[in-house]
């Protein structure tokens, strides 16, 4: 069984990531996202305490 974390947070704008999958956006979300992607946490900070194993959804919204 795999365990289903979810929280949200605000990501530092010196935070360093690369986009793996931009997800496309239904036409239900009113233009209220203006991204949906999965990450790669590409900073040094970051891979030394183990980001770069998990793929974070960033979310950007209006």
């Amino acid at each position: 069984m795999e365990d289903q974390n979810h929280f949200a947070s605000r990501i530092k704008s010196n935070t360093l990531y690369e986009p793996i999958v931009e997800n496309e956006l239904s036409d239900g979300e009113e233009g209220h996202i203006l991204k949906d992607e999965l990450i790669y946490m590409t900073g040094q900070m970051a891979i030394k305490v183990g980001m770069d194993q998990v793929k974070p959804r960033s979310i950007s919204c209006i």
